[in-house]
Formats: C-alpha cells, structure tokens, sequence
C-alpha cells in the first residue's frame, strides 16, 4: 500500500481536512470540497451519488477519509433534515463506493455518541447519544461497519489548533478575548484537547498500518472548556478576568451537551509511534504558530508534535 497509496479527504477546505492534505503530502492525495471551493480541490457535491461516483472513478483511490460535515451540535438540532442529508448521507454512500472499489474509508467520529454521563468513555463503551449530531455520527458508525470490514473509526474531541481561516473553540474565542471581550464558557463539559496535528498524523499511521476497526484518538488530557480555555489564556497571555465559567444551562445552546464526557483508547498503543501531546505542549506548539503568523512569519502548517 506504501508505495501506491492515493488518499482522498472529503471537507478538505475545512480546517481538519486541510490539515490532512498535510499530513499525507509525501503521497498521492486529492481534497474534495463543496461549500468552500479552494485552489487545487476538486468540487463535488457528496449528497450527488453520480458526482461522487464519477468522481472517485476518476481518482481511483485507496483510501478516503471522510471529515466533510456540518460540525455544529446546535445547528443540526435546529436542522435535523438538512443535518441528516450533509451529516449521514455522505457517509453511507462514501461507504459503499468504498467497499465498491476496494478502498479503506476512514471515518471521524465524536465523544458526542456517548451521553456524558459516566465518561471518560473507551472503544467498547455502550453508546448513548443525547442530541442529534451525535445520533446522526453513531449512524454513520454503525451504517460504515454494516456496508465493508475495511474501516477506520476515530472518535474525536475537542480539536483545535492554529488556522487563522478557522472557527474552531479556540480560533473563534482567543480573538474575542485579546480584543477585549468578556465571555462565558462551560464549566461542566469535560472533554479531552486535541491538537490537530496530532489527530492527522495518528490516522496517517493507522491507515500505513492496515488498521483496521474503531479507535480513540485524543489528547491525554481530561478537562473542562473553562479549564482548557484558562490554559490557552494563560499560555496566550491575555487576561484572566476577561472569562467566566458558568453552567451549560446558562449558555442557553439548543442542543443538549454530554457533560462528563472524554474519551480513552485501550487499542492505539500498539500502532503508534507515540500518543498525542498533552494540553499544555499542544497550546504552545499553537502559540508559536499565532506569534509567527503574526509577526509575518509563514506558520509551517505542517508543525506538530510529531515533526515538531
């Protein structure tokens, strides 16, 4: 498989799809994008079975990992048909072209499957989602494992790093907070810090071993929003007094929200070369990345703790 791999990543203008790209560079790798067309993608809209068909026809892929979705727990709550038609129905097609040409489809999932009730959760733990995007991940998960046996599952959580075209927790909230504004975080969802460097580069060694099956993949680090985001204050150096921890009943979000939640893996181990970084290692890696981005420096997009 080395020498012949040809990856494609859906949502691969998004911010972990574009990270992707980076991940496999060194091979032969094709981004799909729909809603955000960029330079060197290729557009096809993935509710399209013919598109998508015709397309992976033309590409004759491998491997095809599938990160495209509508990643907000609130809008697919307020939208659960529209939901259901970007958030499964890719995934189920996408599944069965893979198990048509022969190829791995790799698939990111959530802690959002789980309730959060009695976290943090491993790969065997009974899922029990509580709002509709986690309901529509875990069909996703059971619809992939039903269509073909060549399947990667990673579920996620909490993934941020620096990308200044993204709106991820911290990208959207640390502007906020060095311009001034004062904002209210969670202090009772617990989740596990992923930098998303990390998460990339695992998969990419997953997929160049041959794995097979549904794995965990995190930061090492269980902890609140507000805690995660003191962190990031404190590493960013912004001001304190400018974040509130408040519970999630007060955030008025339309969909409900697994509290004690994260998530543990008791498979990676024996296919990596080592785990994610912890917490404070991934917010300094990213504080780099801010200053030299800043400073007018290029960020190399490819800086993580494996090549770090």
């Amino acid at each position: 498989m080395r020498n012949a791999l040809k990856v494609v990543v859906t949502g691969a203008s998004g911010f972990i799809g574009r990270q992707f790209l980076t991940a496999f560079q060194d091979y032969d790798v094709t981004g799909l994008c729909f809603s955000h067309p960029r330079p060197g993608l290729v557009a096809v809209d993935l509710r399209d079975a013919d598109a998508v068909r015709s397309t992976l026809d033309n590409l004759q892929p491998n491997v095809i990992i599938h990160c495209a979705a509508r990643p907000s727990a609130d809008w697919c709550e307020l939208n659960p048909q529209e939901a259901r038609a970007l958030n499964f129905a890719p995934t189920e097609l996408l599944a069965k072209e893979s198990a048509r040409l022969g190829a791995t489809i790799v698939f990111l999932s959530t802690d959002y499957i789980f309730d959060g009730t009695s976290g943090p959760y491993c790969e065997m733990d009974m899922p029990n989602p509580i709002n509709v995007y986690g309901r529509l991940k875990l069909e996703g998960e059971q619809a992939i494992r039903a269509i073909t046996p060549n399947h990667i599952i990673v579920r996620t959580t909490n993934v941020y790093g620096f990308d200044p075209e993204s709106k991820n927790f911290l990208m959207a909230i640390l502007p906020q907070i060095e311009r001034g504004k004062h904002l209210n975080v969670a202090m009772d969802q617990c989740g596990n810090p992923t930098l998303v460097s990390d998460l990339c580069y695992v998969i990419r060694e997953l997929v160049l071993k041959r794995a097979t099956g549904t794995f965990h993949v995190t930061g090492p680090d269980l902890v609140s929003r507000l805690e995660w985001l003191e962190a990031a204050v404190r590493i960013f150096g912004l001001y304190y007094d400018l974040v509130s921890g408040v519970p999630t009943s007060e955030l008025d979000q339309p969909a409900p929200r697994p509290k004690k939640s994260g998530l543990v893996s008791s498979r990676l181990q024996s296919f990596i070369t080592r785990p994610p970084v912890g917490m404070e290692e991934g917010l300094t890696i990213m504080k780099r990345q801010w200053d030299e981005y800043h400073s007018g420096v290029s960020a190399t997009e490819s800086v993580n703790s494996y090549g770090a």
